[in-house]
């Protein structure tokens, strides 16, 4: 992608989460982010699309990096109780992530 315009990255993501492409999706939502880290809307799209894959963890970690970005965001606070509802967790996630980097220096 050599276009930076995170809206239209945004968009992209919405699209792509509506046709059920969400690795797609989340491409968009992390390009999109590394032009705007400071985008809400697109950390909650970010959290839709995890959320379809079922990767309730890493919805509520972009959820509650929306609601920190917009506070008073009555969609994404929603959106963040589902995840945790269905077992999400940002604790568990970062838990997993420790895990994974402690295999992987163990590996070496």
């Amino acid at each position: 992608p050599g276009h930076r315009d995170e809206k239209a990255y945004g968009n992209r993501c919405a699209a792509n989460t509506a046709l059920k492409r969400f690795a797609e999706a989340l491409n968009d939502a992390d390009y999109g982010i590394s032009i705007n880290p400071e985008w809400a809307k697109l950390h909650s799209r970010k959290a839709v699309a995890h959320f379809y894959r079922k990767e309730y963890d890493e919805s509520v970690v972009s959820y509650e990096r929306a609601l920190g970005l917009d506070a008073g965001n009555a969609e994404y606070a929603r959106g963040l109780e589902q995840a945790r509802k269905l077992g999400g967790s940002a604790e568990a996630l970062r838990r997993r992530k420790e895990a994974q980097r402690r295999m992987g220096t163990a590996a070496k």
